[in-house]
């Protein structure tokens, strides 16, 4: 009989990983990837170099490449629990706890992997991705809208609190709340597996720019 607790960690582990790609780093950076297969391919025939050649050059550094930021996917846990941050029910009930040094470490992390600049360099072509939300921005909404997050735990249900989704609609849904922190409805949106055809109509026009 197989191992149901191996087979449980690697489902995780794979859920890890998928989750990682949806959220943002290596779905721009596969872009990136098929941007310079083009290029590569455009020198292929502008060169007119044997098949042996081409995969020597361009194709087989094109899969170490991707390997690589795949393998990168599995270090970035500490940013996928992160995320946790914006789970209600991790909000402190005291004012005190919210105000003094709730969330500081996960949203420096999510501010750092999120809010910056991210630069891909292969064959001489330079890709850069702009963050959608700058790191100042994520850490400067935060600081209020922990405050929010307390509020809407108060006056939530215990099944509100059970549903991913609650605080992703309540922002939505919530004329303030949705134009005072886009970024944190754009972090938020990330915690959830949501398509971002959810968010066509939202006052987030660019949610769904991805930062590498």
């Amino acid at each position: 009989m197989a191992d149901e607790s191996t087979d449980e960690g690697n489902r995780n582990q794979f859920a890890i990983v998928a989750k990682f790609l949806y959220q943002g780093k290596v779905q721009d950076v596969f872009l990136g990837l098929v941007h310079n297969l083009m290029l590569s391919i455009e020198r292929f025939l502008i060169a007119k170099v044997t098949i042996h050649q081409f995969a020597e050059e361009f194709a087989i550094p094109i899969v170490h490449s991707l390997i690589g930021e795949i393998e990168d996917a599995f270090q970035c846990s500490e940013v996928l629990q992160s995320l946790a941050v914006f789970n209600l029910r991790n909000v402190p009930d005291s004012v005190a706890e919210v105000v003094n040094n709730f969330g500081q470490l996960p949203i420096r992390q999510l501010a750092n992997h999120y809010g910056n600049t991210k630069e891909d360099t292969f064959n001489g072509h330079r890709n850069v991705a702009n963050p959608v939300y700058t790191s100042a921005q994520i850490l400067c909404e935060f600081e209020g809208f922990k405050h929010e997050m307390r509020s809407i735990k108060r006056n939530a249900t215990t099944e509100q609190l059970d549903d991913p989704q609650f605080l992703l609609q309540t922002i939505r849904e919530d004329a303030v709340l949705n134009h005072d922190y886009p970024a944190m409805q754009y972090l938020v949106l990330l915690d959830n597996d949501t398509d971002d055809e959810d968010f066509k109509g939202s006052d987030a026009s660019d949610i769904d720019r991805r930062p590498l």
